[in-house]
């Protein structure tokens, strides 16, 4: 390097502003505080019939990024309203950022799952008088008493206002690779800029997000458990989590048109936790209902009922006769 050369690296190291002063810790400080954390666990738990979660992951802190992945229709969505309802039940501050469905959508899915309605009725418009009374029931709760919004989305600075407009606790994106891209850019430098930005933001804003990821459809014939290497079109999806916890509903994804009635067995769910910054990981088995987007304990003394696995469908016979004979 040259004098002139040098002479410029001089001034330009001249011109660095100080550094903000770092507060000084003793060891003893840094020991008090972490015990102090310690008792008082992590800022937020899993709802009650997540427990299997909670027992893994211990709960999560705010600023941290949860990831939901999984294939199409493979129940994130569905997954993210039961953990909506249980949030708003445990008086925190909630925000659902959709870009994908209505907020009409979202308030039938919360309906279907706080009153046992079947989400379809919405769609084929016959609800029963008796749907009607415990729909408008439930205004006093989310209107008055929750602290529940929901807004559409489109573009990144949609979620940072929203943020900053409604302060909440825990922010649920659904879903990542629907961010639009103004600069038209690669998906690969698109998802792992918003993913950045995400971040940025929930430790700016204090608050804790939930960020659904989608996966390309599998491969006929090649239906497996997905990993984290599935996720589409950035490795920095992965890298900036804390939390990962990827869906496996087998039954669905090898009998894609299937349907069900009400009250029918549970659909066996696996929820696997696959990143965990400061703990284990480990796969959850849980009982999903999709027609009331509830998801049950698998250790709940309450429900009884057997799950509906791909192999026990195909042997229960005539009832699931129609969906075995199409695939």
């Amino acid at each position: 390097m040259g004098k002139i050369e040098a002479g410029k690296l001089e001034d330009i190291i001249n011109k660095i502003k100080p550094p903000y002063e770092i507060e000084k810790e003793t060891n003893k400080d840094i020991i008090l505080k972490t015990l102090e954390e310690a008792e008082r666990g992590t800022d937020f738990k899993f709802p009650e019939n997540f427990e299997g979660l909670n027992r893994i992951t211990g709960g999560f802190d705010r600023g941290d990024l949860i990831i939901i992945g999984g294939y199409p229709s493979s129940g994130k969505s569905s997954l993210c309203t039961d953990l909506t309802v249980g949030f708003c039940g445990l008086d925190h501050n909630v925000l659902v950022i959709t870009l994908e469905a209505a907020t009409k959508s979202n308030m039938r899915r919360i309906l279907a799952n706080t009153q046992g309605i079947n989400t379809m009725r919405f769609r084929w418009g016959n609800l029963t008088d008796l749907d009607k009374g415990k729909m408008e029931a439930m205004i006093p709760t989310i209107n008055d008493i929750w602290k529940y919004n929901c807004i559409r989305a489109y573009k990144m600075q949609d979620i940072i206002r929203a943020m900053s407009e409604y302060k909440p606790d825990i922010v649920i994106i659904d879903y990542l690779q629907n961010i639009a891209d103004p600069e038209n850019l690669s998906e690969y430098a698109r998802l792992t800029k918003f993913t950045l930005q995400i971040q940025q933001t929930a430790r700016a804003k204090n608050a804790s997000v939930i960020l659904i990821s989608q996966f390309h459809r599998p491969q006929e014939g090649k239906i497996r458990e997905p990993r984290n290497s599935d996720f589409r079109g950035s490795g920095s999806i992965e890298e900036r989590a804390e939390i990962i916890f990827l869906l496996y509903w087998e039954r669905k994804l090898k009998m894609e048109n299937l349907s069900r009635r009400e009250n029918e067995d549970p659909e066996y769910m696996i929820v696997n936790v696959t990143k965990n910054k400061d703990g284990e990981t480990g796969r959850v088995q849980m009982k999903f209902y999709p027609e009331y987007h509830r998801w049950v304990s698998w250790d709940d003394e309450k429900n009884k009922e057997e799950v509906i696995r791909y192999k026990s469908a195909k042997e229960k016979g005539s009832k699931y006769d129609f969906y075995i004979r199409s695939h």
